[in-house]
């Protein structure tokens, strides 16, 4: 039996979203997505919490859905989906779905050859010598070596993360099939809304603002979403602040993503900065993107080291289900990253610890503000 699995964020679960899901149901007979927890990849807070993200999804018509551990959820393009597609494989996935700009199966595996190609290149190494960030240097790379067309394929975001998942799958689960989907309506960070889709960063700054962006989100999730607690942008930036003026320096040089000397930069800025867009602005210099900064910036607040942030869970956090999502569960091999929805079974693993302290601090970030324990208290959602 077919199962199409998507890894996502739903940060907020929008019409996109929901065609995305449409799709995976008619690729197969069972769906699960793999979701970021209360941290993103683009490093920052999630806007609401992963059990609520779930159930939107839910409602639209998903099988299963699971949680990625925080340290994943806050890794780099390349561990952040390897760790989508270890889980999707622990699932069951036989299929691998998502949302791109151009390009078929074939196209992102012959990407993911060429990137790793370049990677392997002199020319990116002295790209990187040079000064330039890693992704502007392995594009740049890619380009020289291979040609614009192969460079402008990586300009995107969605691209970018499909030839990861192509990459991931190749090396650790080869039965899963990737089935990219022409992304529909808006573009990944535009600001204009086409039709009924619009981009999850228009919808977050719309629901930052107080306003709720009803044509844009499914009515099913609307009133989950209008009632529920959320955390802005900037809801923690006192507590990462706090962390990085008392941090010494060889704790930061510790903390994952953090290299060549750029805890000194980091600490120095904090010293400076009165807010994280001014942090931000203090530590930006071409060779760090600022969603790696923010993601070292979340990291050094959870206490996130390298050696945490390996890619691979020891763990999944299961949020939600429907029927068929249970037919899937019980098919599950009982070997193998263990799947629960009772994380207190699993307290002595460093993954379940980062987890629940990212729900409480997310929960101080929160308007209204939340009490802690959600993590070992929030019950499983179960739909009929």
């Amino acid at each position: 039996m077919e199962t199409a699995g998507i890894i996502a964020e739903y940060n907020p679960f929008h019409n996109g979203h929901r065609f995305l899901q449409q799709q995976a149901a008619q690729l197969a007979s069972r769906t699960a997505a793999v979701l970021s927890g209360y941290f993103v990849q683009r490093g920052e807070p999630a806007l609401y919490s992963p059990f609520l993200r779930a159930e939107a999804a839910l409602k639209e018509g998903l099988d299963l859905a699971v949680s990625l551990p925080t340290a994943m959820s806050l890794a780099p393009g390349e561990l952040f989906a390897r760790a989508g597609v270890l889980a999707l494989a622990r699932l069951g996935v036989t299929r691998l779905v998502f949302g791109c700009e151009s390009g078929d199966a074939a196209t992102f595996h012959q990407a993911a050859q060429t990137v790793r190609a370049a990677e392997n290149s002199p020319l990116f190494s002295r790209l990187l010598q040079q000064g330039m960030g890693y992704p502007k240097a392995r594009s740049r790379a890619v380009g020289l070596l291979y040609g614009k067309e192969a460079e402008d394929f990586l300009s995107t975001p969605n691209n970018q993360l499909g030839v990861c998942y192509a990459a991931a799958v190749e090396e650790f689960a080869p039965q899963i099939q990737l089935c990219p989907i022409p992304r529909q309506g808006a573009g990944h960070h535009s600001f204009t809304p086409q039709g009924k889709y619009a981009s999850a960063t228009l919808l977050r700054e719309t629901i930052r603002r107080g306003e709720f962006p009803d044509r844009y989100i499914p009515s099913s999730s609307q009133p989950l979403l209008r009632k529920a607690p959320l955390c802005p942008q900037d809801g923690l930036e006192q507590a990462v602040l706090y962390v990085l003026r008392t941090m010494p320096p060889e704790k930061l040089a510790a903390i994952a993503q953090v290299g060549e000397g750029l805890e000194h930069r980091i600490l120095r800025a904090a010293k400076h900065a009165a807010s994280l867009s001014q942090l931000l602005s203090l530590c930006a210099c071409p060779r760090y993107t600022n969603a790696r900064l923010r993601r070292i910036f979340y990291c050094a607040l959870l206490g996130i080291t390298k050696k945490e942030q390996t890619g691979r869970p020891e763990y999944l956090r299961l949020l939600g289900m429907n029927q068929k999502g249970r037919e899937l569960l019980s098919a599950m091999p009982k070997a193998g990253i263990p799947v629960t929805a009772s994380p207190a079974k699993f307290s002595h693993l460093i993954q379940v610890r980062r987890d629940a302290l990212a729900a409480d601090l997310w929960g101080l970030g929160c308007t209204p503000r939340q009490v802690a324990g959600e993590w070992w208290k929030h019950p499983l959602i179960r739909l009929n």
